[in-house]
């Protein structure tokens, strides 16, 4: 038997101070909550003759506090109420914020009356949620009693199987789930949810999508396999008219008369709780006992394979349709299709590196064509699931009036070899020496930790006129591999026109680490200032139209703090073939010829503010002043320079004004 831990650590935030400013930002108050407790007793203390064994508690010692309301900068008010009852689990009633001049808004939340049963009590359907099964049995001593014998054992796994199955009526599963909020304008936001329906399930190696079915005889239909998922959305008015109504559809195929369909629903894991194992024996030195040791195991846990990392989410919709609908169900404008990716060619999980502990009996269930055991860490792929491929507009008709595609590539790929192993000690009861009934069996592999961002690579936009013709938009992106910034949109309009606009970074500067003007960039790479354009770069069917090139500088020699020192743009319009952009003349960095300067940075002050501009174009200088902790500009002098601005007020008013949480009305006159 494994057990999960939560620590529950008695600290609460209860101020946020801005340090610089010795001014608090936001408090929080607490106390102490009721709601439904934990129970305070053993599951059951004894397992069999040879001796106690406590194998699951429960504690109910503690309180969790409620926070009660939050006070920002000493001003704003907001507070909180909540449900008062030790039948049911807390849950937010209202949120009321109180300004400075006293005006109040109250948010109010409702929830559906029915209650979840104690905690601790069963394990409810296969993702988790109430189905108003009893497993009490399965916490008595007389379930583990007949772990000794083969026939209860299957007998009680198939029964706990199909104890698991979904609420398909729906109502046992809304148990204290949000049923709508009201505003402070007296609308309110209704929420209908309706169970979840699947029509296909991961296979248990992982390899193939399979129906909502359990390759082996006796098992019941998947098609509500838990959980529950959100079919309305409704807005009402204060007078309880319906304003706007969402209705969510969860089909593969969809018409705007019949609206139904097979569900697009997949379940992420194989339901599979009762096991037939062949077990290396890894203390066979001590017990005795043979190589390999045959048993059956009822596990609790609802997912396969158990370790995180393959679990991605336990129900993905390829296609959900949201309908704008009136009061009476019928379309008002039409409906959107969303096509995201799901379980299928090019998104299963892969094959672990290494599997330990594999072999199966071949007894109930016949776990065919595959070695995996609920422990075996496959290489996930959950980061590419879940993305919107496309979304298609209809009229209510049925016409389709616009699609948009949408194609995504990993950037940043990188992954880390993971070996995850956990070890399962069994007494066998069949044995007469206590000491040689001792049993451990070890389960896990390896896999590989996959990270990356799975970024937008291309969007191409159909619209279609009511005489069927289209008009096509694409898209393209590229993207810079260590900030992930866009550094290449091309984009393709209707009439045959490419746009294209080039983004550079200091990454993209890296060429020669040691050689000026370069060198530069490595120390701006240092300091992580990755982020910076350099250079932006429109261009349309091959002519630049447009360039921005900006020179940066350190404020000073050992700072970190990176300003710009100057900016030049595009003069006339130039080849894009021959355009240069960015580059170097000897140990200088220089914008291209074809390009003007725009900006010259002359003054900062100590909050890397810049207190002195010239326009290039015209010559025109101006000079800024701040104040607030220099977030704030308070002053804009034009046709004047730093120094003027600095003799005339002093070096000693403009750091007070600039220093100052905020200015002085003395200060400022």
């Amino acid at each position: 038997m494994s057990y999960d831990y939560e620590l529950l650590a008695p600290v609460q935030l209860a101020t946020v101070k801005d340090v610089t400013d010795n001014k608090i930002l936001a408090r929080f108050h607490y106390s102490p909550s009721t709601q439904l407790p934990y129970d305070s007793q053993y599951a059951w203390e004894t397992c069999m003759d040879h001796g106690p064994a406590t194998f699951f508690t429960k504690e109910k010692n503690f309180t969790l506090n409620k926070i009660n309301s939050v006070v920002i900068l000493d001003k704003i008010n907001y507070q909180f109420t909540y449900t008062n009852s030790s039948t049911e689990r807390l849950k937010l009633k209202t949120l009321t914020k109180t300004t400075p001049s006293g005006t109040q808004s109250t948010y109010s939340l409702n929830y559906f009356p029915n209650h979840l049963p104690g905690y601790n009590t069963g394990h409810y359907d296969n993702l988790g949620f109430n189905n108003g099964e009893n497993f009490s049995y399965y916490f008595s001593k007389e379930f583990f009693e007949n772990a000794i014998f083969a026939d209860k054992q299957i007998a009680e796994g198939k029964e706990y199987t199909n104890k698991r199955m979904g609420d398909k009526g729906g109502f046992r599963v809304t148990a204290e789930m949000l049923k709508s909020i009201t505003y402070p304008t007296h609308g309110r936001t209704e929420f209908i949810y309706e169970p979840n329906v699947i029509s296909s399930m991961v296979s248990a190696d992982r390899k193939t999508v399979q129906s909502a079915h359990l390759p082996y005889p006796g098992t019941p239909d998947y098609t509500y396999p838990g959980g529950l998922r959100i079919k309305e959305i409704n807005n009402y008015d204060s007078n309880d008219e319906l304003l706007t109504r969402k209705h969510y559809y969860y089909t593969k195929e969809f018409t705007p008369t019949t609206k139904g369909g097979v569900s697009s629903g997949i379940l992420s894991f194989t339901p599979q709780y009762l096991w037939g194992w062949q077990l290396y024996n890894l203390l066979k030195s001590q017990n005795g006992g043979p190589e390999y040791y045959t048993l059956n195991a009822i596990m609790s846990q609802a997912s396969n394979p158990l370790w995180y990392n393959s679990r991605g989410e336990y129900i993905g919709y390829s296609k959900v349709i949201e309908c704008n609908e009136d009061k009476n169900g019928k379309l008002i404008d039409g409906y959107t299709v969303h096509t995201f990716s799901n379980f299928g060619q090019g998104y299963m999980d892969e094959d672990p590196i290494a599997i330990l502990n594999n072999k199966f009996s071949r007894e109930y269930p016949p776990h065919f064509g595959t070695p995996y055991s609920p422990y075996t860490p496959c290489s996930s792929n959950a980061l590419k699931r879940g993305m919107l491929l496309s979304k298609e507009q209809f009229d209510y008709a049925g016409h389709v009036k616009q699609k948009e595609l949408f194609e995504y590539t990993p950037i940043q790929k990188d992954s880390i070899l993971i070996t995850e192993i956990t070890t399962s000690n069994v007494i066998d009861y069949n044995s007469d020496a206590p000491s040689k009934g001792f049993l451990r069996f070890a389960f896990g592999g390896t896999y590989y930790q996959k990270f990356y961002s799975n970024l937008l690579t291309e969007k191409q936009t159909i619209i279609y006129d009511d005489n069927g013709n289209t008009i096509e938009y694409k898209d393209k992106y590229e993207y810079n591999p260590v900030n992930k910034q866009i550094k290449l949109k091309t984009s393709k309009d209707g009439m045959g026109n490419i746009y294209e606009e080039k983004t550079r970074y200091v990454p993209d500067m890296l060429i020669f680490p040691f050689v000026p003007p370069y060198s530069s960039f490595y120390q701006m790479n240092q300091l992580h200032f990755t982020d910076y354009p350099l250079e932006v770069t429109k261009i349309k069917n091959g002519k630049v139209t447009e360039n921005e090139t900006y020179f940066y500088k350190l404020l000073t020699a050992d700072s970190k703090s990176l300003v710009k020192d100057k900016v030049s743009i595009l003069g006339k319009h130039a080849d894009a073939a021959t355009y240069q952009g960015l580059h170097n003349v000897g140990n200088e960095l220089v914008a291209d010829v074809s390009n003007i300067p725009a900006t010259t940075y002359l003054a900062y002050d100590s909050y890397s503010n810049p207190t002195h501009i010239r326009n290039e174009k015209d010559k025109t200088e101006t000079v800024y002043l701040y104040g607030y902790k220099g977030k704030y500009a308070i002053a804009e002098i034009k046709n004047s320079d730093y120094e003027s601005v600095t003799g005339l007020l002093g070096n000693d008013l403009i750091k007070r004004l600039a220093d100052a949480t905020k200015p002085s009305y003395s200060d400022m006159q």
